[in-house]
C-alpha cells in the first residue's frame, strides 16, 4: 500500500507543521510576502504552504516556486490606498491569487471561498537621501505583511521599521468621532483614529492633549512611539524651507496644517510621510519637573521653515491642548 504521510521534513505537512500555532509555513524564516520589482504586487515565496477552508472543505496550497500576484479584482492601484491579497478556491486544484481594496473578500468571491492572506499601502518610496529621489504610485516595500509578519494591531497604513515595530505611515486622522467626558482634553468616550492618506491630522484643534493621544492609541490596539524609534522612523526625511513647501509642510508663511501625505518629498528612507513639518508629534517620552509632566515633541510645525526636520526636538506640558500638535501611532509585531 501505498505511503501517504511520514513525520520526516521532506514531507510538507509534517508533524512539524501540523502542530504550529498558526497553519501557514512561510517560505521565508518569519513571512511568506514581499513586494515584487516593479513595486506593484507582492509575490508569495517559493516553499510557501497556506490552507484555505472552501465552504465545508478544506484545501492546502504549497507555492513551489515564487509566485507574483498583480491581479486586481476590479479597477486600478490608487495611490493612498490599503490593499489586500486573497488565496482564493476558483474550484481548480490551483486555487487563485487577487488583489482587492475590499476588506473582507475580492470581487466575484466570498470569504467562505477566499482566505485573506496579507496587504500592502500603495503610496510613495524614498530611494536615496537625494532629496527629490522619492517615486510615487508603487506598493511601498515595508508596508507589506501576511499572517506571519505583521503588527498586533490592523496593519493597514502601518509600515515595518525594524526591531519588531510597526509605524503609522501618516500622522494620526479621525476614524471615528471623537467624544469627551466633559470637554476638550477631558477622557474620552468615544472616538478612534487611523493612519490615512489626504486626511486631516488631528491636533489640539479637536481639543486633544497628550493624554487622548495616548488614549487614542491604545482604542487602535497601539502606542506612541518613544524617542529612538521617532528618529529611526524619520531618518532621511529632508528638512524644511523657510520659503517654500517643497521638502516639508514648512513653509514660515502657513498659517495652518496640511492633509497627510501632500508633499511628495516628505518622506524618510523608512517611508513615513511628514516626519518634519506639518505638525509636532507627541511621543511616550516624558519627565517629571514640578508639578509638570512635559513630554517631547519632534518634527517641528506648519511654520517651523528650515528648522521643521527630522531631529527638531521640543517639550510641551501633558495637558496642553496645542493646534500644532499631533501624533503618529505605533504597534509591536504580532
Amino acid at each position: 500500500m501505498p505511503l501517504i504521510w511520514k513525520d520526516d521534513p521532506a514531507y510538507p505537512l509534517n508533524a512539524a507543521f501540523m502542530s504550529r500555532q498558526l497553519d501557514v509555513r512561510p517560505g521565508l524564516a518569519d513571512r511568506f510576502l514581499e513586494v515584487n520589482a516593479g513595486g506593484n504586487g507582492v509575490v508569495v515565496k517559493a516553499d510557501t504552504i497556506i490552507p484555505l477552508k472552501s465552504g465545508s472543505t478544506w484545501k492546502t496550497y504549497i507555492f513551489t516556486a515564487d509566485t507574483a500576484v498583480t491581479t486586481l479584482d476590479t479597477g486600478s492601484l490608487t495611490l493612498g490606498t490599503n490593499y489586500y491579497v486573497y488565496l482564493c478556491d476558483n474550484n481548480t486544484d490551483n486555487g487563485l491569487l487577487l488583489l482587492s481594496a475590499n476588506s473582507t473578500a475580492p470581487s466575484g468571491y466570498t470569504a467562505s471561498n477566499s482566505r485573506k492572506i496579507g496587504g500592502f499601502h500603495y503610496g510613495r518610496r524614498r530611494n536615496s537621501m537625494t532629496v527629490a529621489d522619492v517615486t510615487s504610485n508603487v506598493v511601498v516595500p515595508n508596508s507589506v505583511w501576511d499572517l506571519c509578519h505583521r503588527p498586533r494591531c490592523s496593519p493597514e497604513g502601518m509600515a515595518y521599521i525594524g526591531n519588531g515595530v510597526w509605524v503609522d505611515i501618516y500622522l494620526v486622522s479621525v476614524n471615528a468621532a471623537i467624544t469627551f467626558s466633559a470637554g476638550n482634553g477631558s477622557p474620552l468616550t468615544g472616538g478612534s483614529g487611523r493612519s490615512a492618506y489626504n486626511a486631516v491630522p488631528l491636533t489640539g484643534t479637536e481639543g486633544l492633549n497628550w493624554y487622548n493621544f495616548a488614549e487614542l492609541a491604545q482604542r487602535s490596539g497601539k502606542r506612541l512611539l518613544t524617542i529612538d524609534e521617532w528618529i529611526q522612523a524619520a531618518y532621511g526625511s529632508p528638512q524644511g524651507n523657510d520659503t517654500n513647501n517643497v521638502n516639508a509642510w514648512s513653509a514660515t508663511s502657513n498659517t495652518g496644517r496640511q492633509n497627510t501625505g501632500q508633499v511628495v518629498n516628505a518622506i524618510s528612507l523608512l517611508n513615513i510621510v511628514d516626519c518634519a513639518g506639518n505638525v509636532f508629534e507627541w511621543t511616550d517620552n516624558n519627565s517629571d519637573v514640578g508639578e509638570n509632566f512635559w513630554i517631547t515633541i519632534l518634527g517641528g510645525s506648519w511654520n517651523s521653515g528650515t528648522g521643521a526636520h527630522s531631529r527638531r526636538f521640543s517639550e510641551q506640558t501633558a495637558a496642553t491642548i496645542s493646534t500644532s500638535i499631533g501624533a503618529r501611532f505605533a504597534c509591536d509585531s504580532l
